[in-house]
């Protein structure tokens, strides 16, 4: 069949088009690599809630399968150059039916990591540390996690110190608190040498230079927020993307019939 210049223009745009969208396949593997790669060492904390059934940890899924659509839109953009490039009906057929399964996995990722952030607001967080923090158990995953973010960012709690001895807490009711602390000892300010400015007794006291005033939930809920608008926008835009790519593969299926 003759081509004619409308569809001429449609087949080169799809080349690039198909070009485009293997780039952004790239970028969306990538994306989801770094979130499920979990940098920031909270992962345990969300894993520790799945009981809850409240879409904890949907981030991670959505990172997971952000890894699968990021390759599958890499080799669906390269399947896309071939089919387009040499008007083959049976590719462009193939074409369009993975590129509708790659389209419901990817809205999936997307709708996963924009709500996502319903379900993780302070109360969650500080609901699941009164619960499940245990001072002196630090052998365990959900209070190992939460002891390296209290000293790696100086802070304390979710909110501060006062959620150690406004709430009731595992930590104090069963008698975890170690040496009188009324909330974990690395709540506590400490110096190069690990050592708490002024004594042990002004942490215990609560006295400002040597308890850190600070909550965690910046340094926990921001890195979850951010990531998750990475994923829903970015899979957003590529999905719209590929929307336009497919529906000029549609017209090319119906339009030629090259073997």
């Amino acid at each position: 069949m003759a081509q004619g210049p409308i569809t001429s223009c449609i087949q080169r745009f799809l080349v690039f088009g198909n070009f485009a969208l293997a780039c952004m396949g790239v970028v969306l593997f990538a994306l989801g690599v770094y979130v499920v790669s979990d940098p920031w060492g909270i992962r345990p904390i969300l894993d520790n809630t799945h009981t809850d059934h409240t879409g904890s940890a949907s981030i991670f899924a959505a990172g997971w399968i952000a890894v699968f659509t990021g390759l599958a839109f890499l080799f669906l953009g390269i399947l896309g150059m071939v089919a387009a490039f040499n008007y083959s009906r049976i590719l462009l057929f193939i074409y369009i039916i993975c590129a509708i399964v790659v389209f419901i996995f990817e809205m999936t990722s997307c709708i996963l990591a924009a709500t996502q952030r319903d379900y993780l607001g302070p109360e969650f967080f500080l609901k699941h540390m009164l619960d499940k923090y245990q001072g002196v158990k630090a052998d365990k995953d959900f209070t190992s996690s939460w002891n390296t973010i209290m000293q790696k960012h100086s802070c304390c709690g979710v909110n501060g110190p006062e959620d150690w001895i406004s709430y009731t807490s595992k930590y104090r009711d069963e008698g975890h608190a170690m040496e009188n602390f009324p909330w974990p000892r690395q709540c506590c300010n400490e110096d190069v040498e690990g050592n708490i400015p002024g004594s042990k007794e002004a942490c215990i006291l609560g006295e400002q230079a040597s308890v850190t005033s600070q909550g965690c939930l910046p340094f926990i809920k921001g890195p979850l927020d951010r990531n998750a608008l990475r994923l829903a926008w970015y899979g957003f835009c590529v999905l719209c993307w590929e929307f336009l790519v497919v529906l000029g593969m549609m017209y090319l299926f119906s339009t030629f019939s090259i073997l």
